[in-house]
């Protein structure tokens, strides 16, 4: 009897389905039943499809013992799934075997090794969100060594260059938020910059590295009470409001960040637009705030 449209199966899982353990076109079917489950995911977000999605990538990565050429491939997706999850549950043990799998990775990608820049960034992240949950300083040490060899790696106009950059420059704020060496913050705007510098407006892909530079920007404004550092960010954080539609989940964040910017260049110089604009950001930021 043919199955009703709801009763139909996945053409990939079934796929999966009809192939054997021994089979050598098992682990194709793996990873496009996979890469469908992570593209549903990513438009649905139900943890479901993730968690099969990372059953997938597991099985495939048994496929493929070391030092066979593919297993890097599958550890680095198995990787890149379980991190994700992460960021999801906040599930420590999950972090833990994202890291073990991305350093797997890299052993099986040596230099010279085409992908060997994407298991450097994806462990460089890794580990500097291990340092925010433990606080361990020589994972802090390590994330900044494997992104810059990541951005090496990444000479421009490669398309990754601008996001290895981002990354590295979150990271030598995060060192000095906590040693307070004033040269990691200067990194820290020098790798914001010049990522900035490769994505030209309006790409909406400044986004995320406009409110980087303009957080960087004015904690050296408090720091060293330079204006200019000041009028930058606000500048930065204007920009970012005009690519970020209502709908953004962080646009009433921002607005909070540019009122308060507006607020503190308003007692800088007692320019009463400044203060206007403080009042009209944070009128904006309450409207998209729930009652």
């Amino acid at each position: 009897m043919k199955k009703r449209d709801s009763e139909q199966a996945d053409p990939d899982r079934e796929a999966w389905e009809e192939t054997s353990p021994l089979d050598p076109n098992r682990s194709e079917s793996l990873n496009d039943l996979a890469s469908a489950l992570s593209e549903r995911f990513n438009k649905n977000g139900d943890l479901k499809d993730l968690e099969e999605c990372i059953q997938c990538y597991r099985e495939a990565v048994e496929l493929f013992p070391a030092p066979h050429p593919s297993r890097s491939s599958f550890l680095h997706a198995l990787a890149y799934c379980l991190a994700t999850r992460f960021d999801k549950t906040g599930d420590f043990n999950t972090l833990e075997e994202a890291i073990r799998h991305d350093q797997e990775a890299l052993e099986l990608r040596p230099p010279l090794h085409p992908d060997r820049n994407l298991s450097l960034h994806n462990l460089g992240t890794g580990l500097i969100k291990r340092f925010l949950q433990k606080g361990d300083f020589e994972d802090i040490e390590q994330s900044i060594r494997c992104l810059q060899e990541a951005v090496e790696l990444r000479p421009p106009p490669h398309p990754g260059r601008p996001r290895a950059l981002d990354t590295l420059g979150g990271v030598f704020l995060e060192r000095f938020r906590r040693t307070g060496d004033f040269e990691d913050l200067e990194e820290s705007i020098r790798y914001y910059r010049e990522s900035l510098g490769l994505v030209p407006a309006p790409d909406p892909g400044r986004l995320d590295t406009l409110n980087n530079l303009a957080g960087a920007l004015s904690t050296r404004f408090k720091e060293k009470g330079d204006s200019e550092d000041l009028d930058e960010s606000i500048r930065c954080l204007l920009e970012a409001l005009e690519l970020s539609p209502s709908s953004h989940p962080e646009r009433s964040r921002w607005l909070n960040t540019l009122g308060k910017a507006f607020s503190t260049r308003y007692k800088e110089n007692g320019d009463s637009e400044d203060l206007d604009e403080s009042i009209r950001c944070h009128r904006e930021e309450l409207e998209l705030r729930p009652t």
